[in-house]
Order: structure tokens, then sequence, then C-alpha cells
């Protein structure tokens, strides 16, 4: 198999909203950057990665100021001769996360509700929310895994194991709130929480009115022109679905998401639609959206962390992104708004590409088997 190049055209669509916005000439043939060491060294990376049987196919994109490029390599199943591209659909696991922050962060913006709404005032009165030294869990909190909720709720048990947070009800979310005890300060520590981000989407959903998805689509896809971007797969969009494997190469089926859940991890998307997205954090691309992006990447005072993004500083600079991980799918999507850079790496198989994308922001950051 060999690396396949897509040409610029194949993501020409989305790209109609840069050329309103910062010209045509940042759409020009001579903007396409040339293979360099850097680059060159990730495709040839990302080829022994697919070739050691860890992963079915990678497919990685790249946006500068010098344009944009998509790299592939593997297959979308296993045996079927179908190569990836920028419009193949993949899990992208909890980098839904960004979407359901970036959601928080356009209903704050629009007055619908305050980043320091305590979740109380969302919930049924039925609900007895945790608190802690007399202070209540804000929106805030749980967009910053600092509420001191855990990763899990300790009554997540599913009837099937390998389909974790299919059933979990809103039934379960209340009784959990009612029981559970905090046993630090709201608001101080860092500590990752699937559930508390699950329910953040539940309580953003609920307040519009709406699904999830289609709070997403409404407040996120529509307003970029993300097509390709769905926790329901539309049945035109079946065939084009990479599918999903184990590191070590055995097929699965993915993880299914309760109402309660699908803001932490339920998004499937393309390279195509996350460049978008990044382009418009990085702000190649002006939008309604553009003052949300910038509130979301506002840090937290005392943790590495943003309204949902993470943040890497280890060399002197600053880089944005968030990792995404299912049962039959990794993914990464990062900036870094100094250099004006972005990237998504996204993969069918659960072997992690997280070094892949790190390096492509900052080649100080060293990809694991190099």
């Amino acid at each position: 198999m060999n690396i396949r190049w897509l040409s610029f055209e194949i993501v020409s669509v989305h790209w109609i909203l840069v050329m309103l916005t910062v010209g045509t000439e940042f759409l020009s043939s001579t903007c396409i950057a040339q293979e360099d060491t850097s680059f060159n060294h990730v495709r040839n990376y990302i080829e022994h990665e697919v070739n050691s049987g860890r992963c079915a196919s990678i497919v990685v994109g790249i946006i500068s100021e010098k344009g944009e490029r998509v790299f592939s390599y593997g297959e979308i199943e296993k045996g079927s001769g179908k190569r990836p591209d920028a419009n193949t659909l993949y899990g992208i696991g909890s980098i839904t996360k960004l979407f359901t922050c970036s959601l928080l962060a356009e209903m704050a913006e629009s007055g619908k509700l305050s980043l320091s709404d305590p979740i109380s005032k969302f919930l049924p009165d039925s609900v007895r929310t945790p608190t802690f030294n007399g202070r209540e869990i804000t929106l805030y909190d749980l967009a910053t895994h600092t509420s001191g909720l855990p990763a899990r709720p300790d009554n997540l048990v599913p009837p099937n194991v390998d389909q974790p947070y299919a059933n979990y009800s809103t039934e379960q979310l209340h009784a959990y709130l009612s029981h559970f005890e905090l046993s630090r300060e709201i608001g101080t520590r860092y500590e990752y929480s699937n559930i508390g981000v699950g329910l953040l989407g539940y309580i953003l959903a609920r307040e519009a009115g709406v699904d999830y998805e289609t709070l997403v689509r409404k407040r996120i896809c529509e307003p970029l022109g993300l097509r390709n971007t769905f926790i329901t797969i539309p049945a035109g969009f079946q065939s084009n679905i990479a599918a999903p494997y184990t590191k070590e190469g055995h097929p699965v089926v993915d993880w299914t998401f309760s109402p309660v859940f699908s803001a932490a991890g339920a998004l499937k998307s393309t390279v195509h639609d996350q460049l978008v997205f990044l382009a418009a954090n990085i702000g190649f691309i002006h939008s309604k959206l553009s003052s949300t992006f910038e509130l979301t990447h506002l840090k937290h005072a005392r943790n590495n962390i943003a309204l949902g993004w993470h943040i890497w500083n280890e060399y002197g600079t600053t880089n944005l992104g968030h990792s995404g991980s299912t049962i039959g799918y990794k993914s990464f999507v990062g900036f870094n708004k100094e250099k004006r850079i972005g990237v998504v790496v996204l993969s069918n198989s659960t072997d992690a590409v997280i070094d892949i994308g790190l390096h492509v922001l900052d080649t100080r950051y060293t990809l694991r088997d190099q």
C-alpha cells in the first residue's frame, strides 16, 4: 500500500467559508506546502503504524497559513481495498467534549445561562446535587473537570460490558447525584470526568429543549458548514464509515451512548469537518462563533485545562488539544495559535495517536516508536 495524498480540491466545499473571510489567495495552488522533512517523517510513521498491524488506517489533516493537506494510509475495512480520505467517518470519542464545551460557551454568550450557574438550577427539585463546604458544582466546573465528580458514576453497571454507556438512564443519573458525597473543594483539582461532561451536555440539551445531537447540529455544525458530523449516521453515509478494530486487529462493535453520556463521546466525524472546526478556533474562519471559541480557550486558574481543551506547554509554546478513544477508534485534534497550525489524526483502532498530533504541532514531542 502507498500513502494516498489527497488534493486540496477534495475539501474545497467547506473552504468556501475561508474564501469569504481570509481571501482567495489562501487557497491558491502556490499555498499547498511542499513536503518537508517533518511531515515526510509523519507520513512514514503512519505507514509504519498501519503495517505493524496496530492500526487499520490513519488519516492526518494539517492546516496552517500555507494551506491544508491531508494524507492517509491503510483501509477503511481490512481486506476491502478501500482507502480512507478526508471524508471518511471515524468515531471521535472524547473530542465530542470540545463540541459540548463550545455549546456551553455559545449559550453563555447568548445569555441563556452563565458559566457560574450551579447545576441544581437545571435539574429537577427532587435531585439533591452534591456540595462541599456550602459550594455547589457549576457548569464551569463540569467543563474544566474540576467538579470533583469521578470518571464514571459508581452505579454504572451495564448489562453488556461491551457497551458500558448505552443504557445509563436519567433516573440513574439523578440517583447518583443525590447520593454522591464530594471529598474535596470544588473547582480546585483536575480529575477527568466522563460523567461530568455527560451531565453538562444533558443539562444544555434539557435547557434548550432538544436532544444533544440536534443542539450540536444547530449551534455548531450548521454555522460552520460541518455536514459530516453525527451521532446517528444517515443511510447515505453508512458506506463511508471506517470499521472499528482493537489494537490487536480484532473487529468490534463501537459503543453507543445513552442521552446522559452522549455529550462525552458519541460523535462521529471526518478529518474534513475537524479541520474546519480547527480553522474556526485558530482564526482562519471568522463566523458568529469566533468569540465563542475564544472563550473556550481561556485557561483555568489552577490547571492546564480550558473549556474542554487540554493545554500542553512543556516547550515554551502553548498547544491546545483533546484526544478521543472508544472501543474501536482513537483520535486527536489540536492547534497552536501562535504558530497558527492545527492537526487532526483519526484512526479506526484502539492504538493511541496523540503522539502523532503533538509531534506535528511541535517536533520536540517525540513519536512513540521513534
